[in-house]
Order: C-alpha cells, then sequence, then structure tokens
C-alpha cells in the first residue's frame, strides 16, 4: 500500500500553483488603498477592495490553493480596484491658495497687521495644508477645506498699506 502511494504522488503531474499574478494584485490593491481614488471613494467600494485583499492573503496561506482559485482571487482584487468610486483628489485649489497665502505673507496686510493672531491663522493653514499637499490619500473635502482656511485667513489680515508720505517727503528735503 504504501508503494502504491508513493507510486501515485510521484505520479501526479501537476504544477505548484504560481502565486505571481496573486501577489502582484494584493500589491497593487495595497498602493490603490494608500491613493486618494480609495480615500474618496464610497465606504461599499473600499470595503470591496479591503475584503478581496484580505482573502487573496489568506488563500495565499492555504496549502491546495489550485491555479484557478489563485487567480479567481487575483481577478477580484483588480475588479474590486476597478470598481473604487472614488476619483483622484484634485489639488488645483488648494496649490493656488497655498501661493496666495504665501504672497500674502509678504504683503503689508501681514505685515502691518497688529494681532498676532491673524498672521498665526495665515502660517498655521499654510503649513497644515503644505503638509496634507504631501498626503497621497488626501481625500477631496480635507484639500477645499485647507483651500478655504487659507483664503479665510488671507481676509482675515487686517494690516494696511505703509503710508509713506513721511519719508517720501523726507527724502525729498
Amino acid at each position: 500500500d504504501a508503494k502504491a502511494i508513493k507510486d501515485a504522488i510521484n505520479g501526479l503531474k501537476g504544477q505548484p500553483t504560481n502565486l505571481d499574478k496573486l501577489n502582484q494584485a494584493i500589491s497593487d490593491g495595497t498602493s490603490a488603498q494608500a491613493g486618494s481614488k480609495y480615500a474618496n471613494s464610497s465606504a461599499d467600494s473600499k470595503r470591496a477592495l479591503d475584503q478581496a485583499i484580505n482573502a487573496g492573503q489568506t488563500a495565499k496561506t492555504q496549502s491546495g490553493l489550485t491555479q484557478k482559485e489563485a487567480d479567481d482571487d487575483a481577478s477580484a482584487i483588480e475588479t474590486a480596484i476597478k470598481g473604487l468610486s472614488g476619483k483622484e483628489t484634485d489639488k488645483t485649489a488648494l496649490t493656488d491658495a497655498i501661493n496666495k497665502g504665501k504672497a500674502a505673507q509678504k504683503s503689508a496686510s501681514y505685515y502691518n497687521d497688529g494681532n498676532d493672531a491673524d498672521k498665526s491663522a495665515l502660517d498655521i493653514a499654510l503649513s497644515q495644508a503644505g503638509e496634507d499637499l504631501k498626503n497621497n490619500a488626501l481625500t477631496q473635502a480635507a484639500a477645499d477645506a485647507d483651500a478655504s482656511a487659507i483664503e479665510k485667513a488671507i481676509n482675515g489680515l487686517s494690516g494696511k498699506e505703509t503710508d509713506k508720505t513721511a519719508l517720501t517727503d523726507a527724502i525729498n528735503k
């Protein structure tokens, strides 16, 4: 009996399951989870991707995983990535607001504002926006909120243009 079992095992012609496609799909799915399209997606489409990745990771650990099962899990992950309902975050308004804020920091409205809280509000809004801009998973709502905070801080500056009349008169004398 032992010899018959050994001969039967040696007679198997199947190949080991190739996990390359599944590993790549899991990697692609994990990358998608770190992006703004995922961050802007509905809870349902996020959950579909999360579950597909988890199923693929679990399948990899199972002995006896067939090639068809591995390929099906990879396809499920790819389908879930394509099914993400969100769009990439448009950071144009945020970038524009940051540029306006930096320009405002160099203006008379900023320098001649006697209220340090006004200046601090702009500085903080710019700092937060700069950090958020580096975040690949920045949601559209957060980008829009940062841009709005900068605009509000700029509008809150109360410094007036410097009156240079006395200086001009002194120079001309």
